[in-house]
């Protein structure tokens, strides 16, 4: 869905299975923002926020989860430099987001 969404606004987006993955991924290509489901198989969304943020010092993240009163997952994401958005969120909210994360690139789409 998130990857829909973004591609029809012209962000190129790339999905991964698991934090492993995402890593692979940004390695490779080394996008401009990292859109994380705090809650992920394996390694939280938090682990891997914070080993993205030592591979990739300028990644733009944002953290997403439907927890965010209960567990305090806003403050941590923030204290990680992170955006947070609290599910469930429209479309327009993600883009509002993204909007401001992505540069313009003159060789084609952001990339997410």
């Amino acid at each position: 869905m998130l990857a829909l969404v973004v591609g029809l606004a012209n962000i190129q987006a790339e999905t991964a299975a698991d934090a492993d993955a995402a890593l692979a991924q940004a390695a490779a290509t080394a996008p401009d923002a990292a859109i994380i489901d705090a809650r992920l198989r394996g390694r939280d969304g938090f682990a891997l926020a914070t080993e993205l943020r030592a591979r990739l010092p300028g990644v733009r993240i944002l953290l997403m989860s439907g927890d965010a009163v209960t567990d305090g997952i806003a403050e941590r994401a923030h204290g990680l430099g992170a955006e947070f958005l609290p599910k469930p969120f429209e479309p327009t909210q993600l883009l509002a987001l993204l909007g401001g994360a992505l540069p313009v690139r003159p060789d084609g789409p952001a990339r997410s």
